[in-house]
């Protein structure tokens, strides 16, 4: 396709690797402008930045899926164990603490460093149930394995670090 602004003649075409300008006439100068009132006029040249960025957004929302996942599992799993085990008791003001501090967590999501994926992805929920499944059984053990350490063990409470009153 041909175009004719001022007195540039601007020729694009669409290929496997992007957008093709070619500028016929004019300078330098004549063929950056060019270049603005083309984009202005056809934004559909920007479509391989417009792909690059939604593929980036896909990636935040693959990390918020696992990430939620795994939370599910820790938070169900590691709070059943320390109830069954230990017969902990949870006050509600501790599971508002909990849900705030995950809320900010998951914020840090929003301005991470994604790289977009160079292929188009699709939805692997198989890979990314068991990425969060997987991720949120080690938070629970985790969790399982440092309230037994704060509960039977002298280290916390010789370093006057944490005190723990469980039951009556």
């Amino acid at each position: 396709m041909w175009l004719r602004f001022n007195s540039c003649i601007v020729s694009f075409r669409g290929t496997p690797q992007g957008v093709n300008l070619s500028f016929v006439n004019g300078g330098l100068t004549g063929g950056a402008e060019t270049l603005h009132q083309v984009e202005a006029k056809y934004p559909a040249l920007l479509f391989k930045h417009a792909v690059l960025t939604s593929r980036a957004i896909f990636q935040r929302m693959k990390n918020y899926t696992i990430y939620a996942v795994s939370i599910t599992i820790r938070i169900v799993l590691g709070f059943m164990l320390l109830a069954l085990i230990w017969r902990f008791d949870f006050p509600p003001f501790m599971v508002l603490i909990i849900a705030i501090l995950n809320d900010g967590t998951i914020m840090t999501i929003s301005k991470d460093r994604v790289k977009p994926s160079p292929q188009p992805d699709s939805w692997k929920l198989a890979e990314i149930f068991v990425t969060g499944v997987i991720l949120g059984g080690y938070l629970a053990m985790m969790t399982v394995i440092f309230f037994w350490a704060a509960y039977k063990t002298n280290f916390f409470p010789v370093r006057k670090l944490i005190t723990i009153v469980i039951g009556s």
